[in-house]
């Protein structure tokens, strides 16, 4: 007695191997952007006495030897950015739990799947492109000495210089 072989494309193995390869590749993205987003937010922390507010400790200020319209200048640029990163952060993870749900959904088809995809690398982008915005003009503040002395300071303490 023959096999009946089902020829359903979603029943074959080589459709289950490449959803796998997908669900494998978007959740090594997701884990390297959600390091990068903890990173942002560690850099440029939100909370008033947040050390990732380098220009609020007076050691740094010293060395650096930031005046006061600096300080002020660099923190009305980090309050001006404040929201709109918080809002595509809350955006990317809502879009990354949709995206979870989709792939782990098994009547999703590729075109759903590659869609939602899009979507998250999209918000991705948005949220880089604003934090890198946002960095650049603070370092625009910034004097070639002091984004020296920052960077040396950054280096020492483990931290890339932003």
């Amino acid at each position: 007695m023959k096999r009946k072989i089902k020829k359903d494309w979603i029943l074959t193995p080589g459709f289950h191997h490449m959803k796998f390869f997908i669900l494998k590749t978007i959740s090594v993205s997701l884990f390297f952007m959600l390091a990068f987003v903890t990173f942002c937010l560690n850099t440029y922390g939100y909370d008033d006495d947040s050390p990732g507010k380098w220009w609020k400790n007076k050691k740094v200020v010293n060395k650096l030897e930031l005046s006061n319209d600096q300080v002020n200048r660099i923190e009305g640029i980090f309050s001006s950015n404040k929201g709109r990163i918080k809002e595509l952060d809350s955006d990317l993870k809502k879009k990354e739990r949709e995206f979870s749900d989709t792939v782990k959904n098994p009547n999703s088809s590729r075109e759903e799947i590659l869609k939602m995809n899009n979507e998250v690398e999209e918000v991705k982008g948005k949220l880089r492109k604003a934090y890198i915005d946002m960095r650049l003009q603070i370092r625009d503040v910034l004097t070639p000495e002091q984004r020296t002395k920052l960077q040396e300071i950054r280096t020492k303490h483990g931290k890339p210089y932003p």
